[in-house]
């Protein structure tokens, strides 16, 4: 098994996948081993979500074809779930662009900063 350096946390990980900057951790592990399955399982429920507000969105605006536009709770709960994809969306794009930013940063602080000696000690993710 192999050993990586995270430039972020300053520790060599075995197995390392990607530093996560929204956990502040890093993320490691083959197959269901160290903390990989989690990751897997946090992006699984964001698709599993996004799956269900698009479902119910498709839901709501058929019934609201057949029926009177204002005035009913289908209408109401078209809005909401809308509302609802709105900020999901919102949040997805201020995460992409700290995320972005955040790796910039590490780049260019990694090419100006000297290199730093690192102990010789490998962290196991449990």
């Amino acid at each position: 098994r192999g050993a990586h350096h995270c430039s972020t946390c300053q520790r060599c990980v075995a197995d390392f996948d990607h530093h996560c900057g929204v956990f502040g951790r890093c993320v490691a592990g083959s197959g269901w081993r160290g903390n990989m399955k989690y990751f897997v399982g946090i992006i699984a429920a964001g698709y599993a979500g996004g799956g269900t507000a698009g479902a119910a969105l498709v839901v709501g605006a058929i019934e609201c074809g057949r029926r009177a536009w204002w005035g009913t709770w289908t209408n109401a709960m078209v809005f909401g779930l809308g509302a609802y994809a709105g900020l999901a969306a919102a949040a997805w794009v201020v995460v992409t662009a700290c995320q972005c930013v955040g790796a910039f940063y590490d780049c260019v602080e990694s090419r100006l900063r000297p290199p730093a000696r690192v102990p010789a000690r490998v962290f196991e993710m449990a």
